[in-house]
Protein backbone atom coordinates (compact mmCIF):
# COMPACT_ATOMS: atom_id res chain seq x y z
CA UNK A 1 0.00 0.00 0.00
CA UNK A 2 3.07 2.76 0.76
CA UNK A 3 4.46 1.42 -2.35
CA UNK A 4 1.45 2.39 -4.22
CA UNK A 5 1.13 6.06 -2.61
CA UNK A 6 5.33 6.52 -3.19
CA UNK A 7 4.80 5.59 -7.08
CA UNK A 8 1.80 7.90 -7.29
CA UNK A 9 3.53 10.76 -5.49
CA UNK A 10 6.54 10.58 -7.70
CA UNK A 11 4.79 10.13 -10.82
CA UNK A 12 2.53 13.21 -10.24
CA UNK A 13 4.86 15.74 -11.90
CA UNK A 14 5.17 13.64 -14.82
CA UNK A 15 1.64 13.90 -15.59
CA UNK A 16 1.38 17.86 -14.41
CA UNK A 17 3.72 18.55 -17.13
CA UNK A 18 1.96 16.46 -19.84
CA UNK A 19 -0.90 18.51 -19.29
CA UNK A 20 0.81 21.75 -19.23
CA UNK A 21 2.28 21.03 -22.37
CA UNK A 22 -0.85 21.66 -24.78
CA UNK A 23 -1.10 24.95 -22.98
CA UNK A 24 2.57 26.02 -24.06
CA UNK A 25 2.23 28.40 -27.23
CA UNK A 26 3.88 26.38 -30.06
CA UNK A 27 7.34 27.43 -31.00
CA UNK A 28 7.50 29.57 -34.44
CA UNK A 29 10.27 30.73 -36.30
CA UNK A 30 10.22 34.33 -36.43
CA UNK A 31 12.84 34.79 -39.24
CA UNK A 32 10.37 37.26 -41.50
CA UNK A 33 7.99 40.19 -40.87
CA UNK A 34 4.98 38.59 -39.02
CA UNK A 35 1.56 39.66 -41.51
CA UNK A 36 -1.67 40.34 -39.73
CA UNK A 37 -4.54 38.81 -42.04
CA UNK A 38 -7.10 41.65 -42.38
CA UNK A 39 -9.76 39.79 -41.22
CA UNK A 40 -8.73 38.91 -38.06
CA UNK A 41 -8.11 42.17 -37.42
CA UNK A 42 -11.01 43.59 -38.27
CA UNK A 43 -12.75 40.75 -36.58
CA UNK A 44 -11.45 42.38 -33.17
CA UNK A 45 -12.04 45.77 -33.85
CA UNK A 46 -15.46 45.11 -35.39
CA UNK A 47 -17.26 42.69 -32.96
CA UNK A 48 -16.68 44.30 -29.00
CA UNK A 49 -16.73 47.57 -29.72
CA UNK A 50 -18.88 49.18 -32.91
CA UNK A 51 -21.35 45.75 -33.06
CA UNK A 52 -21.87 45.87 -29.61
CA UNK A 53 -23.27 42.57 -27.95
CA UNK A 54 -25.92 44.50 -26.21
CA UNK A 55 -27.00 46.08 -30.05
CA UNK A 56 -27.31 42.49 -31.39
CA UNK A 57 -29.99 41.85 -28.55
CA UNK A 58 -31.86 44.74 -29.41
CA UNK A 59 -32.24 43.74 -33.16
CA UNK A 60 -32.70 40.75 -32.59
CA UNK A 61 -35.49 41.55 -29.63
CA UNK A 62 -37.05 44.22 -32.20
CA UNK A 63 -36.87 42.03 -35.09
CA UNK A 64 -38.86 39.46 -33.24
CA UNK A 65 -41.77 42.42 -31.67
CA UNK A 66 -41.95 43.53 -35.39
CA UNK A 67 -45.33 42.56 -36.70
CA UNK A 68 -44.65 43.18 -40.75
CA UNK A 69 -42.02 43.20 -43.27
CA UNK A 70 -42.05 46.48 -43.58
CA UNK A 71 -41.27 47.14 -39.74
CA UNK A 72 -38.13 44.67 -39.98
CA UNK A 73 -36.96 46.37 -42.95
CA UNK A 74 -37.61 49.74 -40.96
CA UNK A 75 -35.43 48.34 -37.98
CA UNK A 76 -33.10 47.50 -40.08
CA UNK A 77 -32.36 50.84 -41.94
CA UNK A 78 -32.19 52.11 -38.62
CA UNK A 79 -29.40 49.63 -37.59
CA UNK A 80 -27.71 50.65 -40.78
CA UNK A 81 -28.04 53.71 -40.00
CA UNK A 82 -25.88 53.94 -36.60
CA UNK A 83 -23.90 52.10 -38.54
CA UNK A 84 -23.25 54.28 -40.99
CA UNK A 85 -23.05 56.94 -38.18
CA UNK A 86 -20.49 54.84 -36.54
CA UNK A 87 -18.67 55.02 -39.48
CA UNK A 88 -18.47 58.60 -39.89
CA UNK A 89 -17.99 59.68 -36.29
CA UNK A 90 -14.89 57.32 -36.98
CA UNK A 91 -13.56 58.60 -39.91
CA UNK A 92 -14.24 62.96 -39.28
CA UNK A 93 -12.20 61.87 -35.29
CA UNK A 94 -8.85 62.58 -36.20
CA UNK A 95 -9.46 65.78 -37.98
CA UNK A 96 -11.58 66.96 -34.79
CA UNK A 97 -8.52 65.94 -32.56
CA UNK A 98 -6.92 68.13 -34.29
CA UNK A 99 -8.70 71.47 -33.28
CA UNK A 100 -10.40 70.08 -30.07
CA UNK A 101 -7.63 68.31 -28.99
CA UNK A 102 -6.91 70.65 -25.57
CA UNK A 103 -9.88 71.43 -24.60
CA UNK A 104 -11.15 67.90 -24.96
CA UNK A 105 -8.21 67.23 -22.35
CA UNK A 106 -9.55 69.52 -20.16
CA UNK A 107 -13.20 68.27 -20.42
CA UNK A 108 -11.39 65.13 -19.29
CA UNK A 109 -9.63 65.87 -16.36
CA UNK A 110 -13.07 67.98 -14.61
CA UNK A 111 -15.61 65.08 -16.12
CA UNK A 112 -12.70 62.39 -14.22
CA UNK A 113 -12.60 64.99 -10.79
CA UNK A 114 -16.37 65.29 -10.81
CA UNK A 115 -16.79 61.01 -11.22
CA UNK A 116 -14.29 60.54 -8.27
CA UNK A 117 -16.28 63.52 -5.84
CA UNK A 118 -19.59 61.62 -6.69
CA UNK A 119 -17.78 58.29 -6.11
CA UNK A 120 -16.76 59.64 -2.69
CA UNK A 121 -19.61 61.08 -1.75
CA UNK A 122 -21.57 58.01 -2.59
CA UNK A 123 -19.05 55.59 -0.22
CA UNK A 124 -19.26 58.56 2.73
CA UNK A 125 -23.67 57.81 2.27
CA UNK A 126 -23.37 54.62 2.32
CA UNK A 127 -20.93 54.12 5.14
CA UNK A 128 -23.41 56.90 6.39
CA UNK A 129 -26.60 54.73 6.48
CA UNK A 130 -25.45 51.40 7.17
CA UNK A 131 -24.21 53.21 10.56
CA UNK A 132 -20.47 53.47 10.56
CA UNK A 133 -20.51 57.53 11.09
CA UNK A 134 -22.97 60.28 11.96
CA UNK A 135 -23.01 63.25 9.16
CA UNK A 136 -23.12 66.35 10.79
CA UNK A 137 -25.51 68.51 8.93
CA UNK A 138 -24.04 72.45 8.23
Amino acid sequence: MCSCLLVGWSSQPLHFQTILEQFRPAHTDKTGPEIVSLDSSVLHLVFPTIVTPYGIAAVIILTAIASGTSSKIAILLIALGVLLLDLFAMLIARPLLKWLGAPLLILNAVLAIIQLAFGVQIIVNSLAAIGMFSLRSQ
